[in-house]
């Protein structure tokens, strides 16, 4: 039996998960193994591989380039965060045991915090590539000496995969809150400590809220760590955030949550600043403002309704308006990158709707499975052999 751990999406998300299925299988005295897919291409700039990331050691013996069989069996054992882990039902299960979640299981004799101190050691220990390690060391002693002696909250501003204009109202509260909230937070939180750490993947939010306050230091401003690849400034960020005091960020950032647990910081979330009332208040108003936005949810509800029942044309009318709003940033839309191809082709633009799935497919078949899914049958009469190589590469990631 191995404990095998995938995830699709960002670093911070890997990581915690990565670290917690290598617990598991210690507990269990078995074998770990994992998979590394290419991170999507909205956590990073270019293609992050399992081999910038990790030791050349580490990876021959644990990665594996797929899963088959048991994984949808499996992954229902160790995928909810409802209750700790049964280790008597884990180490009986067949075959291998399939770790999803993005958090430190535990099992049910011991406590949470038990769990993330183990984690801790794991993480500490973790073959990362020697580059990477050496850029965490460097950025590690980069902020001792910028912040010796200083009380420090590290602001994280996630943007990452909720960039993207449609996101922003799933996300709303827990992954997203626009640049006032964190205006407001400074002005609150920036009593309590010297210097406050700002953290952000993108430079327009560097360049607004890192004079908001005297007290505010971008992170590359204590280390630039833009001259490696997208893991090595991504691990370098996680260092610094993780040594900080304390850690502000949205709730449900993975990557803020990674460098919160392996370095032992205490973190703060929206809720800690607001009530629950005010970000009620707030997202109504918001609401209010951005209803265009909304409008284009609703459209991409409708649609969805209106394709189930046939009405294809009308579905590819209201998607269009979607389209149109929001320009080349569809290709992105998780909501749209499979939805508007499939219009076409149910309209009858069988051409154009080949045209939209090959935009959207240089996102990678990891990121965007559903897309080379439909294509391979799309393609199946048109080009039997390049619809069979798709379909046999999708059968390697079950």
């Amino acid at each position: 039996m191995a404990v095998c751990f995938s995830r699709p999406d960002g670093l911070g998300a890997r990581l915690i998960g990565l670290v917690g299925a290598m617990r598991v299988a210690r507990r269990l005295n078995t074998e770990f193994l994992f998979h590394w897919s290419l991170m999507p291409a909205q956590h990073v700039r270019e293609p992050v591989t399992v081999d910038e990331i990790f030791s050349p050691d580490f990876v021959t013996r644990h990665h594996r380039e797929a899963f088959a069989g048991e994984r949808e069996r499996m992954q229902r054992r160790l995928r909810s965060r409802a209750r700790p882990i049964d280790e008597v039902e884990a180490a009986e299960a067949e075959d291998h045991l399939y770790y999803h979640r993005p958090d430190i299981a535990r099992f049910a004799d011991e406590t949470a915090a038990d769990a993330e101190r183990q984690a801790r050691d794991i993480f500490g220990t973790l073959p990362f590539h020697p580059d990477i390690r050496a850029t965490m060391d460097a950025a590690r002693r980069s902020f001792d000496r910028a912040l010796a002696g200083q009380k420090s909250l590290g602001i994280h501003v996630r943007l990452g995969d909720v960039a993207g204009p449609l996101r922003r109202i799933h996300w709303f509260g827990s992954k997203y809150l626009p640049a006032d909230y964190y205006h407001r937070a400074i002005d609150s939180l920036g009593e309590q400590v010297d210097r406050i750490v700002l953290f952000s993947n993108d430079r327009n939010v560097r360049e607004v809220l890192g004079v908001a306050s005297a007290k505010i230091s971008v992170s590359s401003q204590i280390f630039d760590g833009s001259d490696g690849n997208d893991a090595q400034a991504a691990m370098a960020d996680m260092v610094m955030l993780g040594h900080c005091d304390e850690i502000f960020a949205p709730p449900d950032s993975m990557f803020s949550r990674a460098a919160g647990i392996f370095h032992g910081t205490p973190m703060r979330s929206f809720e800690s600043i607001f009530t629950r009332d005010e970000l009620f208040d707030e997202w109504m108003a918001w609401r209010d403002e951005h209803a265009a936005l909304l409008a284009d949810h609703a459209r991409i509800v409708a649609t969805r309704e209106l394709l189930a029942v046939g009405e294809a044309e009308r579905a590819l009318e209201n998607l269009g308006l979607v389209i149109v709003g929001i320009g080349d940033d569809w290709i992105h839309e998780t909501t749209l990158q499979s939805l508007y191809p499939r219009c076409l082709w149910a309209a009858g633009r069988k051409e154009e709707a080949i045209v939209a799935a090959e935009r959207v497919m240089p996102l990678g078949i990891e990121n965007v499975p559903a897309v080379y899914r439909q294509f391979a049958r799309w393609m199946k009469d048109r080009d039997p052999e390049r619809s069979r190589a798709i379909t046999e590469a999708l059968d390697r990631l079950r």
